[in-house]
């Protein structure tokens, strides 16, 4: 147990140094550090420009509320009391992502507004997108209600819309009822879940994006439930004896893989050599991404672990093909991304790194 602890400390303590690599901030605390940030970008600010518009900025304000990838601080622009425009600020999601949901007019959704309409604003989450669509809906919730000096605790969260209640219900399923129900119908049934609800229709997952992201935002278990859940799966639960229990059932794409590889064609099964070699591989590809990300170089890396493969519409062109070759491969190889490649899947495993010889649970 107390080997166990100490590799999860560890964990998190690489998890946190990356974050704050690319964040410079450790659960919203800089420690110090200090950059030159662009005019108007510190947030919980509002600017009164010479014609009389309002700038409101929310980094600060908003900064406990997650998107997928950590905080997404926003410029909310008012003219004439109405909302002319809203532009996301510098942010730690993927910039596909983020173009994508500009293409869909996601930002647009409060133009024409006041502010007062725009704190009870019902705005539909983009599927595929729910937690950083969630994230920016609260923001804009909030930082109306500080524009005019009403109380911020009361934001209307999305948590409680329907997509957001399914998410978190199929996650505490796959969280849950494992320790209870050990059948491969059941099993069958969370694996089709997985991919359905937290992949294509929530874009929910655990990756290296995410897991920085949370460590690099302030904590508030109240704007977090679904990657404080998440967090639990990954992190926790091999604490309590229940080994890669996020990979094995909740990740979407290693349920996408299994499910593939349920598919009646003729399997390939690798000498005992290849295995070793394919293993060895992964952990040497690992320690270099983790060295070089480490040295404060080479972020960008994460946007291209292939789990936002689900967000198709946002996704980049490389991850695509990566994901539709390691899904293809997944017909005949048992789960070959999660044995040979996952940077995220290789991190989690140094918790439980003395049971790593049994790769799948008895169901």
């Amino acid at each position: 147990m107390i080997n166990h602890i100490i590799r999860l400390l560890i964990v998190v303590l690489i998890i946190a140094t990356i974050g704050f690599n690319s964040q410079h901030t450790v659960l919203g605390t800089s420690f110090g550090y200090s950059e030159t940030k662009p005019a108007g970008h510190k947030l919980g600010s509002i600017q009164k420009t010479a014609d009389g518009s309002l700038i409101i900025s929310t980094a600060d304000l908003a900064a406990p509320i997650r998107g997928y990838a950590g905080n997404i601080p926003l410029k909310i622009y008012v003219r004439d009391g109405l909302i002319t425009r809203i532009e996301p600020l510098e942010n730690s999601e993927t910039p596909s992502f983020m173009k994508f949901i500009t293409r869909k007019g996601f930002f647009g959704s409060w133009n024409g507004l006041t502010l007062e309409e725009a704190s009870t604003r019902e705005v539909d989450t983009i599927t595929g997108a729910t937690m950083s669509t969630d994230a920016i809906i609260q923001s804009v919730r909030l930082a109306s209600r500080h524009a005019l000096g009403k109380n911020t605790s009361e934001t209307g969260s999305p948590f409680f819309q329907l997509k957001t209640l399914l998410i978190v219900l199929v996650i505490l399923a796959g969280l849950c009822l494992p320790l209870f129900f050990r059948s491969k119908k059941y099993r069958t049934l969370q694996l089709a879940l997985n991919v359905a609800v937290l992949g294509f229709w929530g874009g929910t997952f655990v990756s290296l994006s995410m897991l920085t992201g949370f460590f690099s935002s302030p904590f508030s278990i109240a704007l977090s439930a679904i990657p404080v859940l998440l967090i639990i799966a990954a992190l926790i639960m091999p604490l309590a004896g229940k080994r890669s229990h996020y990979c094995f059932w909740l990740c979407p794409m290693g349920s996408a893989q299994e499910l593939i590889g349920r598919i009646p064609v003729k399997k390939i099964r690798p000498s005992a050599k290849t295995l070793r070699k394919l293993t060895l591989f992964r952990e040497a590809l690992w320690f270099t991404l983790m060295l070089i990300m480490l040295c404060g170089t080479g972020l960008q890396i994460m946007d291209y672990e292939i789990f936002p493969a689900f967000l198709f519409s946002s996704a980049s062109l490389p991850v695509l093909i990566a994901a539709g070759i390691f899904l293809l491969l997944s017909l005949f190889i048992n789960r070959p991304y999660c044995r040979f490649v996952c940077p995220t899947g290789t991190l989690l495993k140094l918790i439980d790194r003395d049971k790593e010889k049994k790769t799948l649970p008895h169901v």
